[in-house]
């Protein structure tokens, strides 16, 4: 009986070809195909790639590009703030807005109103929940000059 080592080897090799398969004590031929049917398939990617899925169902996965403000450095995907660069300038603040901040917690959003906590209002100065800064003029107001 001639034995799989001494087959002469198959110069290609295609999905359609016939392997012989040992299953309980029984040989049966399997498809090229049917054997590797849930291997995964050779990803190859350029070095700084990032993958995922970006078409819509299951498949394979796809190379993803970053938008501005995202860069890729070895194994780490960062924001580098690119993007705030595209953001209008905004003339006045309003009391509604919301300013974002780095804590040492991380990054998080500061109502504009709570800058008013970082103010105190001197002797007879005082400060208005709006931001109005108003001085007692007749407590600070030295003695009356001379007439004419």
């Amino acid at each position: 009986m001639t034995t799989i080592a001494q087959l002469p080897s198959a110069a290609t090799v295609g999905a359609g070809d016939l392997l012989p398969i040992s299953q309980n004590g029984s040989v049966y031929s399997a498809t090229v195909a049917q054997v590797t049917a849930s291997l995964q398939p050779l990803i190859e990617v350029s070095s700084g790639a990032l993958l995922g899925r970006v078409s819509l169902g299951t498949g394979t996965p796809e190379a993803v590009t970053l938008g501005t403000g995202l860069a890729l450095s070895g194994s780490v995907l960062a924001a580098n703030g690119a993007d705030h660069a595209s953001y209008p300038v905004q003339a006045a603040l309003a009391l509604s807005d919301e300013l974002v901040i780095n804590t040492a917690a991380g990054p998080g959003l500061l109502p504009v109103s709570a800058l008013t906590g970082l103010f105190s209002a001197g002797q007879n100065v005082s400060i208005t929940a709006s931001g109005v800064i108003s001085v007692n003029v007749s407590a600070i107001a030295g003695p009356a000059g001379p007439v004419g």
